[in-house]
């Protein structure tokens, strides 16, 4: 039974590791514009269907269209928890198609998935705000849904946004270019 466990760990830490978002494409396996059912086959199970209304909603904030995330239209959002093997918090699909992918490094158990996970051109989890400067221009500012203590970043020519808590690369955002 220990060998089994420790096989299924190593395992996941092979797929984990080393996973690359691609603004404007996706992550790993999981790329916009597959359909709900390939997200399903890709993360091993269906999230928690949120409705574009519901979503507005839970973000409690005083005008939650003027939201960034918003922007990108989606009909509905896929939540994901205890993923294993990706920081999925979000799937945000329009017309059975994902149109957004959002990763987080919260909750905690996240941080360890996050650690390997970069952009193509080098951007990581936890690194300064500040090294955006020097791979992006400048980006549309806000505070994100959900996340109170995150300000969103969305740079819309390329296709990425990022979360951002206390300065630092929380949480990212995959979407196509605008």
């Amino acid at each position: 039974m220990r060998f089994l466990t420790t096989l299924c760990l190593l395992l996941i830490g092979q797929f984990a590791l080393g996973q690359t978002v691609s603004p404007g494409k996706g992550v790993g396996e999981l790329t916009l514009g597959m359909t709900v059912d390939d997200v399903t086959w890709v993360l091993g199970f269906e999230g928690k269907k949120i409705s574009y209304d519901d979503y507005l909603i839970a973000s409690v904030r005083a005008n939650p269209k003027s939201l960034p995330e918003t922007k990108i239209d989606f009909d509905y959002c896929l939540d994901y928890v205890f993923i294993m093997t990706l920081p999925v918090e979000k799937v945000f699909v329009k017309d059975e198609k994902v149109v957004m992918i959002q990763l987080s490094s919260f909750p905690d158990y996240n941080k360890i998935l996050c650690e390997d996970i970069q952009t193509d051109d080098g951007v990581k989890f936890f690194q300064d705000a500040q090294i955006l400067d020097g791979h992006y221009a400048e980006g549309v500012k806000g505070p994100a849904a959900l996340h109170s203590n995150l300000n969103n970043v969305f740079y819309y020519n390329k296709g990425v946004a990022f979360g951002l808590d206390n300065d630092k690369i929380r949480a990212m955002y995959i979407f196509n270019p605008q």
